[in-house]
């Protein structure tokens, strides 16, 4: 059966209730709920009935009440820290494909690197009974919370509860390490690395990866050549053109380009002076022990 949707209902000033629509089909508000959820039997004439008068009057369920009513979220939360970036645009929009393939709504928030935003928005997303959350997080402190709420959660990108929730990380370490020793490989001795941070697990293991590579080749680390140069990619290549024209101080022996998968404005931008690694764009997947 087809059955057009009035894109407002008519007449009203309210929104239609399961009552409006079992008053309109002329059965009662069990048989409404049971032809609208499929939960229970109902004739499929009645069930037609039922559907043509939710449809006119415009019934949207209350999803709430149905999650409360029977204990089953079917929505899926997604914390990502910018959606400017497009790595995090892309990460939502993968997981809003997924969710609705799989009968789930997404529930999106993005918490521009903010702790207060992303605890705001995990309280939210308890209050809402999600199913579980994906998270780009901050600290550990969002994965603890919605954790302790038995919220199942997946870390992604970071890790900063490894080991309680989930995980699906980039292998930074590898990537670092691989375009380092590329440029070694080269021949070239003053190897810059333009990160972010050290004290996540992404700017952490990228650094570790340049210092196993520059002592594989036998290369003192020059502590000037690890420059700081923020959260995004227009900021870390400023950093290395200022590098590369300033008349002293360090200088690189080639061209830094980035050694980044987020390259395209990640909030965390890595640079050396090699080619993409290509192993550095492979996501791993940790699970709970």
């Amino acid at each position: 059966m087809t059955v057009e949707r009035r894109s407002a209902p008519l007449g009203r000033s309210r929104r239609p209730t399961i009552k409006d629509v079992a008053e309109a089909a002329g059965v009662s508000r069990s048989t409404v709920s049971r032809a609208l959820t499929g939960r229970g039997y109902a004739a499929s004439d009645v069930r037609e009935r039922v559907l043509r008068a939710a449809a006119e009057l415009g019934y949207v369920p209350d999803v709430m009440a149905r999650t409360l009513k029977q204990q089953v979220s079917r929505s899926v939360g997604v914390l990502v820290s910018d959606l400017r970036n497009p790595f995090y645009a892309e990460l939502a929009a993968g997981a809003s494909r997924e969710a609705r393939e799989r009968g789930y709504t997404m529930v999106l928030a993005d918490t521009s690197l903010s702790a207060e935003a992303e605890g705001e928005a995990a309280e939210a997303l308890v209050a809402l009974r999600v199913a579980g959350v994906v998270v780009t997080p901050n600290s550990s402190a969002v994965s603890t919370y919605l954790s302790s709420h038995g919220i199942p959660v997946v870390e992604v990108d970071r890790q900063f509860a490894a080991g309680s929730t989930d995980g699906v990380v980039v292998g930074n370490r590898v990537g670092a390490r691989t375009a380092t020793a590329h440029l070694v490989g080269l021949g070239h001795r003053r190897i810059a690395l333009f990160i972010d941070e050290t004290d996540w697990t992404t700017g952490y293991e990228r650094y570790q990866g340049y210092l196993e590579a520059l002592s594989a080749g036998g290369i003192k680390v020059d502590p000037e050549l690890v420059v700081s140069s923020g959260w995004d990619v227009t900021g870390a290549h400023r950093r290395a053109l200022d590098m590369l024209r300033g008349p002293t101080g360090p200088r690189p022996s080639s061209p830094p380009t980035t050694c980044s998968p987020r390259a395209s404005g990640g909030p965390s931008a890595s640079w050396a002076c090699a080619c993409p690694a290509t192993s550095a764009s492979s996501p791993s997947t940790t699970r709970r022990g």
